[in-house]
């Protein structure tokens, strides 16, 4: 009697596992840029510049007539805000839209002493003329 020989196990290739790897580390890297993102955007969101100048451009009745109500706001916009200590600046463009139609809410501001001053704000609609809602309607 001969015994039956035995089936050598086959081996996984490496490529398997550099694969998984490469996956896993491309799906890390993706996820890690998505909570930077958020995070940037939502801490933006949250600075009283944002909030000032939005409060400012949706009740302002001469953005109102040209954009139309309600004002919306896009999710995605551009800027900067810096801050040290008490002082800091921000200057921030941020799309709104109404039914009539849209525009870019351009903001600039400098902070001193824990108060902010705002230098320029004003709303740039597609069509029409700049909105200055620094001045009175």
């Amino acid at each position: 009697m001969n015994p039956e020989p035995q089936a050598v196990p086959k081996k996984k290739s490496p490529w398997v596992w550099v694969g998984l790897g490469c996956g896993i580390l491309f799906v890390g890297f993706i996820a890690f840029c998505a909570f930077i993102f958020f995070v940037v955007f939502g801490a933006m969101r949250r600075s009283e510049p944002y909030r000032h100048a939005i409060a400012v451009a949706q009740s302002d009745p001469r953005v109102i007539a040209t954009l139309g109500s309600p004002v919306k706001v896009s999710f995605f916009f551009t800027g900067s805000i810096n801050t040290h200590n008490n002082d800091g600046d921000a200057k921030l463009d941020i799309p709104i839209s109404g039914p009539k139609g849209a525009g870019i809410l351009h903001v600039t501001a400098t902070k001193t002493d824990g108060k902010w001053f705002y230098n320029r704000m004003y709303v740039k609609p597609l069509k029409g003329d700049e909105i200055d809602l620094m001045s009175s309607p």
